[in-house]
Order: C-alpha cells, then structure tokens, then sequence
C-alpha cells in the first residue's frame, strides 16, 4: 500500500485520475487530501511508502496564477479569497506579479509581496509539502517514487507498471481531467521575473533540487518498464 501527495500543481490531479481508473492500482494506493504533508504521512502510517509529484517552483507560480485566476474552473469552482480578489484587481500575469516583487513603487512591491501570500498555489508550494531539502533527504528511505510533472506519462508507467497484473496501457484524458490551463496563457517570465522568483523560492529550489536527486536515483532502482 502506498500514500499519495497532491502537491499543488505537480499532475496530481491527473494522476489521480489515472489511477481511479486502473483497479490494481487504485487498491494499492491512497490517495491523500491536499492538506496532507510529507511529514504527516510518514508520522501518520510509519510502514506506508510515500510517493508524490514535483514540479519546478517558477513552473508552480505561473500554473497556479492562473488556476487560481479561473478559480480552479472547469475541474473545480473554488471562489476567491478576498486576498485573491485583491491580487486579481492588480496583477493580470504571473510576469507582472514577479517583476512586482522588486518594483519601485513601493505600494507595487507591497502588493506583490500580498498576493504572494494570498495566492492558492502560489503561497503554497514544495516547501509547504516537503518541509526543506534535509527533511525530503532525511525521509528518501522511506519514499518509494518521484513523480515529475514534466514526464509524467512515462513515470507513471513505471511506477505503476508493476503493481498491475498484465501491465496497462496509457489513459486517455482530456485538459479537464489533467487540470491543465488553456495553451494561450501568457507563460512568459522575463529575467526579472525568474530573479525575483529565485530569491522568494530559494528553499523550493533547493527542495526542487534534492528531490530531482532522488527520483533519478528510484528511476535508476526500478529499471526500464
């Protein structure tokens, strides 16, 4: 039996809808609520394997941005807080928001700095699930499989290859059930942007990292699928 974080915005959404819909693996896993930590599974079933999706912090800033500007429609219909409200009125792309954390006007940077903070997504990302990179390196025994969003397709079928009898083809999902958002969003990050995003997710880069380290070494244990 294995447990599954929903780190925000890493294809958990999607993984989960793949693994509804094969059997094998659906009974050998859990799939926990998004406000589950690395650190409360562990404590919570100190024999059950931990796996979980990582995404490159930036990619998470803008993905969220604008799934929280949609209010998670059409998969959800999560309204905004009044934080999000206020972030929306100022901020129209996640570019803008970044550039806004070292902007002149001060009431520009204090802005940014709240809707930093006040974004779902945004002020929620590895480091809320995985603590720091001692901690994921301290608790890789007891990970079983890194999932990362950029490949997921393939790591999902290497992970979940052998937990199902005859193996199983990849499931067909459309942009609704992989949460995705539309092709046309504005996904620009000028070279402001990405600084400013380096020094507020310095410890989620650095978490990004340590679990890149990892996930090569499980691909590497598990072979080709």
């Amino acid at each position: 039996m294995y447990s599954l974080l929903h780190i925000g915005k890493t294809g958990g959404t999607y993984t989960q809808h793949v693994i509804a819909h094969v059997p094998d693996a659906a009974r050998a896993i859990v799939c926990l609520p998004h406000r589950y930590s690395l650190a409360m599974a562990l404590a919570e079933w100190p024999d059950r394997p931990v796996v979980f999706g990582i995404r490159s912090p930036e990619k998470i800033f803008v993905s969220g941005f604008y799934s929280r500007m949609r209010e998670g429609r059409p998969r959800h219909d999560l309204p905004w807080s009044p934080g999000e409200r206020a972030a929306f009125s100022v901020f129209s792309t996640p570019r803008q928001l970044a550039e806004g954390l070292s902007a002149e006007c001060e009431s520009t940077r204090v802005a940014a700095e709240s809707a930093m903070a006040s974004i779902m997504h945004v002020r929620h990302g590895l480091r809320a699930y995985l603590e720091s990179a001692t901690f994921v390196r301290a608790a890789a025994p007891r990970v079983a499989f890194i999932l990362r969003q950029e490949a997921l397709d393939s790591d999902l079928m290497q992970w979940l290859s052998p937990l199902v009898r005859g193996g199983f083809d990849r499931v067909p999902a459309d942009a609704v059930a992989r949460h995705a958002n539309p092709p046309d969003c504005d996904t620009h990050l000028s070279e402001v942007a990405a600084r400013n995003l380096a020094r507020w997710y310095r410890a989620d880069f650095e978490i990004y990292d340590a679990c890149r380290e990892i996930a090569a070494m499980l691909r590497d244990q598990r072979g080709p699928f």
